[in-house]
């Protein structure tokens, strides 16, 4: 159901239409390039853990973005800057929700499932299993730098693409 706003305001049912758009566009892809480089990044790059991985990264993506507040926050903060600081702060805190979820998620049931498999494979307790805690910093040091490097490459070209698909024409944000 729609608010009458929408209905009287043709722009904003456009501009609502490009957020669910870049919603989908931006989470599907920061998921799938975070999936690649967690597992490239732990040194065991396996087919089937990748598949997993994205398949999580993409639920919570979505989950992250059409659920939680990241949009009234993000204008909150940079309400009263101009471009391009404005563009730059909106991408470091759309990156931490993101980043801190997917990476916190996707790493601790990485972590889980080794230690498992070293369990059910018998290897012998004297060899030391990999810590949640200590993988975590590095995963979310990298992961958000690789994160906002992408997203600050491809948000552009996603918002071109949704203003083209929606009709919206030389639309600058202030």
């Amino acid at each position: 159901m729609e608010d009458k706003s929408m209905q009287t305001n043709p722009q904003a049912l456009q501009m609502k239409k490009v957020g669910f758009f870049m919603n989908i566009a931006m989470g599907i892809t920061v998921s799938i390039i975070l999936s690649v480089h967690g597992n490239l990044a732990s040194g065991h790059f396996a087919i089937p853990m990748l598949m997993v991985s994205m398949v999580i990264s993409c639920i919570l993506a979505l989950f992250i973005g059409f659920l939680l507040p990241v949009k009234p926050v993000k204008d909150k903060l940079t309400g009263n800057m101009k471009m391009p600081a404005k563009f730059l702060v909106a991408n470091i805190i759309t990156n931490i929700f993101y980043v801190f979820i997917i990476t916190t998620v996707n790493t601790s049931l990485m972590i889980i499932l080794a230690r498992h498999n070293m369990d059910i494979n018998n290897v012998p307790l004297s060899v030391p299993r990999p810590s949640i805690l200590a993988a975590l910093p590095k995963s979310w040091l990298s992961s958000y730098i690789v994160s906002y490097i992408v997203t600050l490459i491809l948000e552009p070209i996603y918002l071109k693409i949704a203003f083209k698909k929606y009709g919206i024409t030389a639309q600058r944000p202030s």
